[in-house]
């Protein structure tokens, strides 16, 4: 049994990132269960800084990704603010990034477009150039392509083809999903599966299942029906 405060920080500094990786693995019921002990264990300890600067970006994607978005942008929000007040400059950068997944999903892609560009700010200037440390590229690809930034968005696809080439299959993924946006007609449809793939092969099923939904209506809106029905039946799956 852990009692020594220092065995307990050292758990709830695993605990705490193993629900993000449980969010994004689509496993919300474990994700819930590890972010609820990290949260235990901090305040068992008196982490600095308090639990809903430190975790509360794992409680609002947890809430976007189960449609309760107001309860998420008021939970990021929160986050960003109590980050924002202890100085917690990384924490303040991930529940922007929450920001951006729930002001997507209300529909407010200029919203969602300035959270990234505040969560990537703020990793630039506490010197962290790795894109993908916030999980946010994806979503803040989306939200470029739905605001048609079309200039931003190439710069950010360029961004990520360049930290493919360091072994980032992940950035890879993102790029793919990038150039769907930026392209037309099959070439679009072609990138967007391979991100699809991309996505699935590396246990990112949340991520898989969008590219399938934009596929499927893509597909529809080209009269291909048979194909956007199972396209549209594989996003479904995962949600």
């Amino acid at each position: 049994m852990l009692e020594r405060p220092g065995q307990l920080l050292s758990l709830s500094r695993q605990v705490g990132p193993l629900a993000e990786i449980l969010w994004r693995l689509g496993d919300w019921s474990a994700a819930s269960r590890s972010l609820r002990l990290a949260q235990d264990l901090s305040d068992d300890v008196g982490v600095t800084p308090s639990r809903e600067a430190q975790w509360s970006h794992v409680d609002a994607l947890l809430a976007a990704g189960q449609g309760r978005v107001e309860e998420a942008l008021d939970i990021a929000r929160r986050g960003v603010a109590a980050a924002g007040s202890v100085r917690d400059r990384f924490s303040e950068a991930h529940n922007h990034a929450a920001l951006v997944l729930g002001q997507l999903v209300a529909d407010d892609a200029p919203a969602a477009i300035g959270s990234f560009e505040r969560a990537r700010k703020l990793l630039h200037e506490l010197g962290v150039h790795e894109v993908g440390v916030l999980g946010v590229m994806g979503d803040g690809i989306e939200a470029l392509a739905t605001a048609g930034d079309r200039n931003e968005l190439a710069t950010v696809v360029a961004e990520l083809e360049a930290a493919s080439l360091r072994a980032r299959p992940w950035a890879a993924a993102d790029a793919a999903r990038g150039r769907a946006f930026l392209l037309e007609g099959e070439d679009a449809e072609i990138e967007m599966a391979k991100a699809a793939d991309a996505y699935a092969e590396l246990g990112m099923p949340l991520e898989a299942a969008r590219c399938e939904l934009w596929l499927g209506t893509w597909l529809r809106r080209r009269r291909q029906q048979r194909r956007a029905r199972e396209a549209l039946i594989h996003a479904r799956e995962a949600f």
